[in-house]
């Protein structure tokens, strides 16, 4: 079961789900305004509507702007709300600069235990963190941010070629409902005002009452404009990164006295599918059943230490197996390959190892506790059926599921995260020809371009915000990870030379950070 898989919104009807938030509807109004005229000039928010907005000239008190660097973008939230109440960025009213190769603007799935227009506890946000693309969502409906911005990537055509330039105003409010349980609960809502694009008279959805909570994308429905008592008014701006560019140089976009939170995703530079390795060494999703099946019975992690340590035990195996099967392939010749996955020596040379491997196993405090079982019958037939199907792939497969690892379905502080269903293949949740995200393997030198805009957008931004979260975005297989590193330090390195009070020699590292500060590629 995977409550907590990850799935990207590309569709632009997530980004205009909400207050920031944009729904379906909102999309389609908001991208009309802008390109009616077919003129290429940016959409500039009005006056009018800044004073709307007005926080009374906000500053970060401090000389430093903390960067927090995480794995999942939900993870983002516990540091912006830490971040306000030590009074670095406003309660209310905060400008989300995003910069992000997907909106994250989806709606969360478990709407009923949000927190709706006031201050959540420590509680509460964590079970704000339901998801890596409904985090801003969740946020705009505390009022933290009343203004979002996303500078979208030049890499996804077709996005680009329908968002345009645009921003649009949205209304957030409450409303009481039935619950799939049949009970009366308060739930949010969201409102388009008259006036906007060719809407006549005010418009209001809310989450379609017919869905799952754990549905991906639930749809809206349109409820009536008196059932939704309005509590907030925001703003979604939607730019590309040329427009970006261009608007941060003319200035009057952005005020020194905003409240900032400033987000990059790594993801921004490109998008991969983590699975790849094993369909190019010739796994397909039949498969990997096993190994997963095998993998989640055997290793129940509840941190990321032991995430960790269990990789490491799994590539270990890998190897061991790895080595056997080419030294079997040696013996045998040209028949090795079919000789080899039956070789009744070869399977009983790794069966006597399962003793062993049992042993330290329980030697290891932390490997002990990330074990599903104690019982060691039980750990003897599942380190049997992983080896019995393993000997079967090729030294090539071997290697790319060594490569790839294995780990959380999904980071520990997710308010989904349960241990008992297992680790699985580290191979994300973006599968070719199985999901609406756009894949785009950037080169060296497009990422180094990339950053060059980067820099350009960082160094025209005349804003000092109060915190800044760098999200990486390899676990549910979005960043490519073979790249991350330079993304990472160019994205750091722009950060400390660009944005007032950033010191890139003062990151913060999230203690869940799959692989560590270090990251996932290249680790052993």
């Amino acid at each position: 079961m995977v409550r907590c898989r990850a799935v990207a919104i590309r569709d632009l009807i997530a980004v205009v789900i909400l207050l920031l938030m944009v729904s379906v509807m909102v999309f389609w109004h908001m991208r009309s305004t802008c390109e009616s005229s077919h003129s290429r000039q940016p959409c500039i928010i009005t006056e009018q509507f800044k004073s709307s907005l007005d926080i009374g000239g906000f500053r970060n008190p401090s000389d430093n702007t903390p960067v927090y660097v995480v794995e999942e973008h939900h993870e983002v939230l516990k540091y912006w709300f830490q971040a306000a109440e030590k009074g670095l960025i406003a309660k209310k009213g905060n400008v989300l600069f995003h910069i992000d190769g997907h909106s994250d603007g989806g709606m969360p799935p478990h709407s009923d235990i949000l927190t709706l227009f006031k201050w959540p506890t420590s509680k509460q946000v964590k079970a704000m963190m339901q998801k890596n693309d409904v985090f801003i969502v969740a946020a705009a409906l505390t009022g933290l941010i009343t203004r979002y911005i996303w500078v979208s990537p030049p890499w996804d055509v077709d996005l680009a070629a329908d968002v345009g330039n645009a921003v649009k105003t949205v209304e957030l409010g409450t409303m009481m409902r039935l619950s799939l349980d049949n009970e009366l609960i308060l739930d949010y809502c969201i409102c388009i005002p008259a006036g906007l694009s060719d809407i006549t008279e005010p418009m209001c959805f809310m989450k379609n009452l017919t869905e799952d909570a754990t549905t991906a994308e639930p749809d809206p429905v349109e409820v009536g404009v008196d059932e939704c008592n309005i509590q907030s008014r925001g703003s979604v701006e939607v730019v590309s990164e040329d427009t970006a560019i261009d608007m941060l140089y003319r200035g009057n976009w952005i005020s020194p006295d905003d409240s900032i939170i400033l987000d990059i995703d790594e993801d921004y530079y490109g998008v991969e599918s983590a699975v790849q390795p094993l369909y190019d060494a010739g796994l397909d999703e039949r498969t990997l059943t096993w190994p997963d099946f095998y993998v989640s019975r055997l290793f129940c992690s509840r941190d990321a230490a032991q995430e960790t340590m269990a990789d490491r035990f799994y590539h270990s195996l890998m190897q061991k197996i790895r080595n056997v099967r080419l030294y079997c392939t040696r013996l045998e010749g040209d028949n090795a390959t079919n000789r080899c996955e039956e070789h009744p020596a070869m399977i009983e040379t790794l069966m006597q190892f399962v003793p062993s491997m049992i042993e330290d196993l329980k030697r290891q405090e932390v490997l002990r506790s990330a074990l599903c079982t104690q019982d060691e019958s039980k750990l003897n037939t599942i380190l049997g059926g992983l080896i019995r199907h393993s000997v079967k792939y090729t030294v090539p497969q071997l290697d790319a599921l060594s490569q790839v690892g294995i780990c959380h379905r999904c980071s520990v502080s997710s308010y989904d995260f349960e241990s008992r269903y297992g680790m699985k293949l580290c191979d994300g949740y973006n599968k070719p020809n199985d999901s609406i995200v756009p894949f785009h393997m950037p080169s060296v030198e497009e990422i180094n371009f990339r950053t060059v805009n980067l820099r350009e957008i960082l160094k025209d931004a005349y804003m000092t915000p109060g915190i800044v979260t760098v999200c990486r975005s390899t676990r549910d297989g979005y960043t490519p990870r073979s790249h991350f590193r330079q993304i990472e330090n160019d994205v750091l390195n722009s950060l400390g030379d660009y944005v007032k009070g950033v010191d890139k020699d003062m990151v913060y590292y999230d203690p869940d950070l799959l692989g560590g500060r270090f990251g996932w590629h290249n680790r052993h």
